[in-house]
């Protein structure tokens, strides 16, 4: 039975017809199409069906949704996976850009830990969480949209994410579900290998659950002196009173002076890796310039930073270092961070 997911909530559908049937002592081959449905030929083994399909290379599917066969087997170890198979995974839309399913089931492999990591792609995210916590979960990683929406889904939160007011990770522990955010430590720790933090004017370009995070992030280690920059202002003054600093629109950037520029939005993500948050001519010579974005490895914007002979954070830095304390929460182990890198 392969039927088309429209909404995440489509593959609940499915993973509970799997489960009757296995009761029922029926063998039963089920999962969902389409981008929504992508996780579903992972996981519907995992719950009972008796086999998946898989495409032999890229741009060969016969159905959409599809991975391919060196997916299933190098990244997602389908033939390791079991009933007993812990599930993490991203919680995001989009998520396609994503490269945490490589890191982390490459972490999960190299210790030999039984689990497995997918990219969710949520529009419901409250069923969501809701059919997954009754689940054999370990946790998630949560990105764009959902990262301060998430917290009404959650049973507890950790100090340092209700005070960011954002949770990128959520471990499950005794039927629970608990809010952490790595993106604070994931990303200090990328500037200060870079940057003396202290007296540092910083202008951070976006208002959502990643800038939170870096904001409370940079006020621990000391910096006052930061502007957050908006396409509109609501939200970038909600944060900038919460947190005492100041804000505007991004216009203000023609007369703002400073030593450090983050992009903590999405613009210049893959598919749209020939786009920038502001125009070249606004790159401060010899700043130091972060983007959080991963994927393109060096997007649009770090590349024209380079010519102006800045320093260049990429968002793979804050990935690798965010993943490691996820895997840290998930596991109780120490992540092999270079395997990682």
């Amino acid at each position: 039975i392969a039927t088309n997911a429209n909404s995440v909530a489509d593959d609940f559908k499915i993973f509970d017809l799997i489960k009757k049937s296995n009761k029922e002592k029926r063998k039963i081959i089920a999962f969902c199409m389409g981008d929504y449905g992508k996780f579903s030929r992972v996981l519907s083994l995992i719950s009972g069906s008796q086999i998946t399909y898989a495409s032999i290379d890229k741009g060969k599917e016969s159905a959409s949704g599809q991975l391919t066969l060196e997916e299933l087997n190098n990244t997602y170890k389908i033939k390791k996976l079991n009933k007993n198979t812990k599930i993490a995974g991203v919680i995001g839309n989009p998520v396609e850009h994503s490269w945490s399913h490589i890191i982390h089931n490459s972490a999960f492999d190299r210790l030999k830990i039984n689990a497995v990591y997918l990219k969710f792609k949520v529009d419901k995210l409250k069923e969501f969480i809701g059919y997954f916590k009754k689940t054999n979960i370990l946790g998630f990683s949560v990105t764009i949209p959902h990262k301060i929406e998430v917290i009404k889904c959650l049973d507890d939160i950790d100090e340092k994410a209700e005070k960011i007011g954002a949770v990128n990770t959520i471990v499950a522990k005794n039927r629970k579900l608990i809010g952490y955010n790595t993106d604070c430590d994931g990303a200090v720790r990328a500037l200060k290998q870079k940057i003396e933090l202290k007296n540092k004017n910083i202008v951070l370009l976006g208002a959502g659950g990643s800038t939170r995070a870096l904001v409370y992030g940079l006020k621990e280690q000391g910096v006052n002196n930061i502007i957050i920059l908006n396409r509109t202002t609501k939200k970038a003054k909600l944060i900038a009173s919460n947190f005492n600093c100041n804000y505007g629109t991004l216009k203000d950037l023609k007369k703002t002076d400073y030593d450090v520029l983050v992009n903590t939005t999405s613009v210049g993500m893959f598919p749209d890796i020939n786009i920038s948050p502001i125009p070249p001519n606004l790159i401060k010579k010899g700043s130091v310039i972060f983007d959080i974005v991963f994927n393109p490895f060096k997007t649009k914007l770090l590349k024209e930073a380079e010519k102006r002979n800045c320093t260049i954070i990429p968002g793979i830095e804050m990935l690798i270092n965010g993943a490691a304390l996820q895997f840290n929460l998930w596991t109780g182990k120490n992540a092999p961070e270079q395997l990682m890198r």
